[in-house]
């Protein structure tokens, strides 16, 4: 028993520094001084245009992966609204975390729907877009274990909605989210999310509407 119980310990210690560095390296991706692209390795690019109804005008992917096949999982990382994001997928940063964790690297941009209807509810289509996208991209690098191994979703602001919700949306299929500043998080929490792994960050001084849905989502959490 003892045995088990410090094998658990040492799972959650590594999570809760993975997710610390991970988070760490999202606001170091957004400083407007990159290290640049990688050479030589292999970068995929894929986009799907919005229907009427759905919740986005363009989805964008451009996916790194490392030079060690097969990869154990995806980072998946997004920004809010107006931000593009694909930049983020040759960010060295980054790129030298997914290779640590032999994971492939993909970065998501969604642009507004002209139909008043937000990207970050993913039933809306822009999920649906994502794993059609991912699909595409996994035929494309001739890696098919990219369609079932574990996404890591990172988002920022509308972004962190979106890999919040993703995470509700398909929990089988993601391993672990943080969420970052976002204020528009559907509650409660219900069944296999309540035991997936996450990461929720708000500013002290960020607006009272996202530190009250965040708040919330936490003690949700931490209740059940």
């Amino acid at each position: 028993m003892e045995r088990t119980a410090l094998i658990s310990v040492s799972k959650q210690v590594l999570l809760k520094r993975w997710m610390f560095f991970l988070a760490i390296g999202f606001f170091m991706a957004l400083l407007p001084v990159s290290c640049g692209p990688s050479a030589g390795l292999k970068v995929y690019e894929w986009q799907i245009e919005g229907g009427p109804e759905d919740n986005f005008n363009e989805a964008q992917f451009r996916l790194w992966m490392p030079q060690r096949d097969p990869v154990e999982g995806i980072l998946v990382v997004v920004l809010g609204g107006n931000m593009f994001a694909l930049h983020l997928a040759d960010d060295v940063g980054w790129q030298n975390l997914a290779k640590e964790l032999n994971y492939g690297l993909l970065a998501l941009n969604f642009t507004d729907a002209s139909n008043g209807k937000t990207w970050s509810t993913v039933e809306g289509g822009s999920g649906k877009a994502s794993n059609e996208g991912l699909s595409k991209l996994s035929a494309m690098a001739h890696s098919e274990e990219l369609s079932q191994v574990p996404m890591a979703l990172v988002g920022l602001s509308t972004g962190g909605q979106f890999a919040y919700h993703f995470a509700l949306w398909k929990p089988a299929r993601v391993s672990t989210f943080i969420t970052m500043k976002g204020g528009f998080h559907r509650l409660p929490l219900t069944g296999d999310n309540l035991s997936m792994p996450g990461l929720i960050i708000r500013g002290s001084n960020d607006l009272d509407y996202r530190k009250a849905n965040l708040n919330e989502i936490h003690r949700i959490g931490r209740k059940r």
